[in-house]
């Protein structure tokens, strides 16, 4: 898919060339610090590749390479232009860390079970 004004980059596109240049690399420099050819990252920023359809090594090293989280790359708009904020999440040691409600809130009981699914 070529780039014109009917059929702009996805905006994850345009944060990725932006990046890139901002940086001072270039496709080839970009391209071998991820771990893949030029002609990839050339089929990308033209929009000819998705994002989404590369493999998770080649997210993660696009990513890693430009230090941008993954949903920079991945997430279509993101709100107000800027990166989304993180889903803070609990992580506990063990299961007796957790609170008997917190337990009880994600348990289910066999009567819980839709029929067909037990």
């Amino acid at each position: 898919m070529a780039r014109t004004s009917r059929n702009p980059l996805p905006p994850r596109v345009a944060r990725l060339v932006e990046r890139r240049k901002a940086l001072g690399l270039t496709q080839e420099g970009l391209a071998r610090l991820a771990g893949f050819s030029t002609s990839l990252m050339a089929k990308i920023e033209r929009g000819a590749v998705d994002l989404r359809s590369l493999s998770a090594q080649h997210v993660v090293g696009l990513a890693k390479a430009l230090g941008l989280p993954l949903n920079a790359l991945l997430d279509e708009d993101l709100p107000g232009g800027e990166l989304a904020k993180p889903l803070l999440l609990p992580v506990y040691r063990a299961p007796e860390d957790l609170a008997r409600e917190d337990v009880e809130r994600f348990a289910i009981t066999p009567e819980q079970v839709p029929p067909g699914r037990r």
